[in-house]
This record gives C-alpha cells, sequence and structure tokens, in this order.
C-alpha cells in the first residue's frame, strides 16, 4: 500500500487482544508472500477484518436489519482470560518510519490511537482513522483496490476472476506437485483486468498495480502542493491579522492625537478669547476716563 507520502506501506504485526473467537498475535514479513493456513472457521477472515477495522474503524450503517453489525460479530467470545475488545496493529514505511495503531472497539469515541512505534509517544492530527488519514481513502475505496474480502457483499466480476484463477490453480496443482507460492504469483500475473479511468482494456495485475502505485504517488504530490498551498495561506492570514492589530493600534493613537491637537487649540482658543476680554475691559475703562477729563476741558485754568 502506498501512503499519503507516497511511500509503501507494510503491516508489520497484529495482535488481537480479543476479537471473536481469536486471541494471539500475527507477525508478516514484507519480503515475503504471507499466507494464513487453518482449518475452516478458525478465524482467517476474522484476522483480516481485524486489520480492516484497525485501519479504518466498525461502521454502524448500511446493514439490514437481519444482519449483525461488525461491532456485534466480533465481540471477545466467552473464555479465554480477556473480555478485552481491542487490537494492536503495526506497520512500516519502506523510510523505516513506523506506527502502532491501538484500536478499542468498546468504544465509540476516541477508540483508536496511533503512537510512533520506535518512540511509543503519540501522533497528533490522526482525526478519523489511521486509514483515512495515512491512506487517503474510505474504507470502501479500500475493498475496491487493496483488500478483497470473502463475504457474501463482495460481487465485483474483477474479484471473481481472481478468485476463480485462485481456486483453478489450487485445485489442479495440488494434487500433482503441491502450490507453491512462486506459482501462484506466476498465475495471477497473467489475470488480466479493467478499473476506471486506469485501465480501459484489460491488462495485467501487475500492470494495474504499477498504474495505481503510480497515480497514488501523483496524488500524494498534489497534497503534499496543497498542504504547503494551505500552509503559505495560513502565514499571509496571520501576517494580515498581524497587519490589522497594527493598523487598529496606530489608528486609535492618531485619535489620541488628535483629541490631544484638539484640547490644545482649544484652551489656546480659550486664552486669546480671555485676553480679547481683558483688552476690551481696558478699552472701556479708558473711554469713560476720556469722557470724564473731557467734561473739565471748557473750564480755563485761573477759573478754577
Amino acid at each position: 500500500m502506498a501512503n499519503r507520502f507516497g511511500d509503501a506501506m507494510w503491516i508489520r504485526s497484529i495482535e488481537l487482544v480479543g476479537f471473536g473467537r481469536l486471541r494471539g498475535s500475527y507477525t508478516f514479513q514484507k519480503s515475503a508472500c504471507n499466507i494464513l493456513c487453518h482449518e475452516n472457521e478458525f478465524g482467517k477472515t476474522t484476522v483480516v477484518d481485524a486489520i480492516l477495522y484497525t485501519l479504518f474503524g466498525m461502521p454502524d450503517t448500511g446493514f439490514g436489519r437481519s444482519e449483525l453489525k461488525p461491532r456485534d460479530r466480533y465481540r471477545p467470545w466467552g473464555g479465554g482470560g480477556s473480555s478485552e475488545y481491542r487490537t494492536v496493529l503495526e506497520v512500516e514505511l519502506d523510510s523505516g518510519t513506523g506506527y502502532r495503531i491501538l484500536a478499542d472497539f468498546s468504544q465509540q469515541k476516541n477508540w483508536f490511537k496511533v503512537l510512533d512505534a520506535s518512540t511509543g509517544k503519540p501522533v497528533g492530527g490522526v482525526a478519523e482513522s489511521f486509514g483515512r488519514h495515512f491512506l487517503r481513502m474510505s474504507d470502501k475505496a479500500f475493498l475496491s483496490c487493496f483488500l478483497l474480502k470473502q463475504d457474501s457483499r463482495s460481487d465485483a466480476k474483477d474479484r471473481d476472476e481472481l478468485v476463480q484463477t485462485i481456486e483453478h490453480f489450487v485445485s489442479s496443482s495440488a494434487n500433482q506437485q503441491g502450490a507453491s507460492v512462486s506459482a501462484a504469483i506466476a498465475r495471477l500475473s497473467d489475470v488480466k483486468l479493467t478499473y476506471p479511468s486506469l485501465a480501459e482494456s484489460p491488462v495485467k495485475l501487475e500492470t494495474l498495480l504499477t498504474r495505481m502505485e503510480d497515480r497514488l504517488r501523483d496524488l500524494a504530490s498534489q497534497m503534499r502542493q496543497i498542504e504547503v498551498t494551505e500552509e503559505e495561506r495560513n502565514r499571509l492570514e496571520h501576517e494580515l491579522e498581524e497587519f490589522q492589530q497594527e493598523l487598529r493600534k496606530l489608528e486609535h493613537q492618531e485619535r489620541k492625537l488628535q483629541a490631544a491637537l484638539l484640547i490644545r487649540e482649544t484652551r489656546e482658543l480659550e486664552e486669546q478669547l480671555k485676553a480679547a476680554e481683558l483688552r476690551e475691559l481696558d478699552y472701556r475703562s479708558q473711554v469713560n476716563e476720556c469722557r470724564t477729563l473731557e467734561a473739565f476741558k471748557a473750564f480755563a485754568p485761573e477759573q478754577v
């Protein structure tokens, strides 16, 4: 599988602490074809479903009244020394980065945690499910391109063709020389499939997988560009908010200065008005004094 960064992602192991009738751990090698062999009704499909639901969570809708929902179907059976309803899935990227997904299906909310496999520290930013965040796809898309489930709800033509090829090989060669993994892979490589937008005419499975991986890398590259654009937009919005805050501060300071200037001008006008009133009083006093003196103007000095 390719993750959101364009790297291949491998399932390293899964531990079923309590999931249906199963308890225990299963490890997988990324350099080999891993085959789980057990008798009928052992729970091989349960292991596959445990991986699926640990990645994406358990759906609660889309089921008929008579159908058991996965949350009810896989509740731990009695006995075994544990009533916990949870799994632990470890995955690894080609880069060497590993993640540990802790899923507790007894919880409706906050049902999973993602830890860094090397440090054990929580990985933040994973909101809905590990699969949606890191694989950038829904569980339905995952079932369409990476996982072929063995149940009555899968009726895809390409899946039936692939299953028939596997069954034919097993039935025809098991009694002759044993079913080797390399021979099975060789037979599967001859299967031709179609896929919308990737292969309008039938192509080999290997070719289709290569096209899918290339397409996933392109999508991952586009997502990185979108994330960079989003980061740049957030940065510009932050700078704009800072500029707006500074502008509001300057506008407030300007209003304060204008108010101070207006107060100062008002005081100066009041002082000028008061000075004018004093000059007017002085002028009137002088006028009155002149009028008083003019009354004595007609008398000669010797008459006084």
